[in-house]
């Protein structure tokens, strides 16, 4: 199991694959963020994928351990692959099924 220090390394981890992930946006939508840089903002994709901006913000900022479908969601916007962040969490440590 996950302890609390390995927990929020856990979550920097994923905190920083998603938000390279959405500065570094360029989907079918071609949305600009402010000052003309590439990706998509916050507000935009939290509208996207039917969330609130302050949960996006939380998972960047490695706030919040969002639920495993606001990940998902999120994960599939961007075209993440889901087993980048399995890899990250296993990692860090054993998770609670692989303990027998």
């Amino acid at each position: 199991m996950l302890d609390s220090r390995k927990s929020q390394n856990v979550l920097n981890k994923i905190a920083v694959l998603f938000k390279k992930a959405r500065e570094s946006y360029n989907g079918p939508l071609g949305f600009q963020r402010q000052h003309g840089r590439l990706g998509i903002s916050q507000r935009d994709l939290a509208k996207e994928v039917g969330l609130k901006h302050t949960q996006i913000s939380d998972i960047e900022n490695a706030k919040r351990n969002a639920g495993i479908l606001s990940f998902f969601v999120v994960a599939e916007f961007l075209e993440i692959d889901l087993t980048q962040i399995i890899k990250i969490i296993k990692g860090e440590g054993k998770l609670i099924a692989d303990e027998k």
